[in-house]
């Protein structure tokens, strides 16, 4: 059989003979499954993807990659990664796309919030304040009743309540490129 966009599929099983009980995900496989009363009846299916190198100075925990279609900008696939490096883009359909990379942000600063080592914020009004945050306290603590003045140089830091935040940078455009062809 042949899906819309041009895929060839082939049919384990006529479908109207099983018990489906739903259809999985398996992003390290990169491959979609239909669930079967029983295991044996499961069929799975494979997708294109797009491969591409993130290269970029911030230290950000993790970059989350989306893919859409050139045409009519429908949702195909999103990755997300832990490090600068390849990521693989599992598509839902086998079409060319634009892809946006996004570094993580953290966010949005709380009053009276548990905040731990590591985590991220920006500011309420990150228009006229745009910076990002990182906890540098050796211990979690808890932000205190106000924001604070937030320092405006990389390295600087504020204490708020029983934590100290350090200007990491400035919060991050998204970036887009494309079309890019699937693999």
């Amino acid at each position: 059989m042949t899906s819309p966009d041009g895929s060839n599929w082939e049919v384990k099983t006529a479908i109207a003979s099983k018990a489906w009980g739903g259809l999985a995900w398996a992003p390290s496989l990169s491959k979609f499954g239909s669930v079967a009363a029983n295991v044996t009846d499961a069929t799975t299916w494979d997708f294109k993807t797009i491969s591409l190198n993130v290269v970029e100075t911030v230290t950000a925990a993790y970059f989350s990659v989306v893919a859409v279609s050139t045409k009519f900008g429908k949702f195909l696939g999103q990755a997300v990664s832990d490090s600068v490096a390849s990521i693989d883009i599992p598509l839902l359909h086998n079409e060319p796309a634009y892809v946006t990379v996004t570094a993580e942000q953290g966010t949005q600063w709380v009053a009276t919030h548990d905040y731990l080592v590591g985590e991220r914020c920006f500011p309420t009004d990150p228009v006229t304040t745009p910076y990002c945050y990182q906890i540098q306290s050796v211990t979690t603590g808890i932000s205190g009743a106000s924001e604070p003045s937030w320092p405006l140089g990389a390295g600087q830091t504020v204490v708020n309540g029983g934590v100290t935040w350090e200007n990491v940078w400035g919060l991050i455009e998204p970036q887009v490129t494309g079309p890019l062809p699937h693999s």
